[in-house]
């Protein structure tokens, strides 16, 4: 499954500093297969900055399979408590584990207006990992505007009247 950016998603990322903890190690702990990976000194675009760590993400979800905003901590759930044990061990080495959210929300009537639901189990699960949560949201005040990249300022719901 691929990551769609350009819509409201949630991945789970391991990244380490450590040049001696290599992406390929990050896996081996963890016994899964990322959905991308980035060295360190690599580029994620070609004339991007180099990373500064070696990192690994894990896709979780999409907002048009469901409203996810409303099943993130059900998706995080899903990840099993193995997963998570396994992370605890990388966060003892360094690792900077995270469970990100990005969200965009267009207009009231927006079902990402109605808010992030994330039940006891899943906080439980992200303490167990020592995993922070992350979540980015970005507020547009119609539906007229998709790419959040290109927006101006105008074109953003101000957080206060």
């Amino acid at each position: 499954m691929a990551f769609d950016r350009d819509k409201n998603y949630a991945c789970l990322s391991v990244s380490l500093e450590d040049p001696a903890i290599s992406v390929e190690e990050i896996v081996r702990v963890l016994q899964r297969t990322p959905d991308e990976t980035r060295r360190l000194g690599e580029q994620s675009t070609p004339n991007g900055p180099a990373s500064k760590w070696n990192s690994v993400s894990y896709f979780l979800g999409n907002s048009d399979e469901q409203p996810l905003n409303l099943q993130l901590g059900e998706a995080v759930m899903k990840l099993g408590n193995e997963l998570a044990d396994r992370l605890s061990l990388l966060a003892q080495r360094g690792a900077s584990v995270s469970v990100q959210y990005v969200q965009s929300v267009h207009g009231d009537a927006d079902t990402a207006a109605k808010g992030i639901w994330l039940e006891s189990g899943a906080i439980a699960w992200l303490a167990r990992a020592q995993a922070s949560l992350d979540i980015d949201q970005y507020f547009y005040a119609d539906e007229s505007t998709t790419d959040r990249f290109e927006s101006s300022p105008s074109q953003t719901a101000p957080l206060l009247k």
